[in-house]
């Protein structure tokens, strides 16, 4: 969620926003994916606590709401993609189309090898890849 509210202030810095009462008329909208991999999740440590399916995609969609909030009275936009590499797939199959067809601010909810290899393609030299997953102090 905190790249997402990096996402709305490097925007908003960006543009100045054209009043029409308190609402602001849209100028430009931030196209964000989120790619992450089918991985096999830990089970919750006790039975108590319930198994969540798709975390990291229910953040940013928690996000992104709030962002579109925010972006109302600033003038920008927000559109997520959410995208999901297969398990047994090689993720840079699936990361290569994506920055072919402009994705610049990618949310990765990756693993660090997987994350490296998406970070490391020529293709990814113009965006921004922000670490959701890893806690790896090598990838900061």
């Amino acid at each position: 969620m905190a790249a997402f509210l990096l996402l709305a202030a490097c925007t908003a810095a960006w543009s100045e926003p054209v009043w029409r009462g308190r609402v602001a008329e849209t100028k430009f909208t931030v196209k964000i994916t989120y790619l992450t991999k089918d991985y096999v999740e830990p089970l919750p440590l006790s039975l108590v606590e319930p198994e969540i399916q798709e975390k990291g995609v229910l953040g940013a969609r928690l996000a992104l709401k709030e962002n579109l909030t925010t972006g109302k009275i600033l003038g920008n936009g927000y559109e997520l993609e959410e995208v999901v590499a297969p398990r047994d797939g090689k993720i840079t199959d699936v990361a290569k189309p994506l920055l072919a067809a402009g994705a610049r601010f990618i949310v990765a909810d990756l693993e660090a090898d997987d994350l490296l290899a998406v970070a490391d393609l020529p293709e990814a030299a113009e965006a921004i890849i922000i670490n959701a997953r890893s806690s790896n102090d090598a990838l900061r």
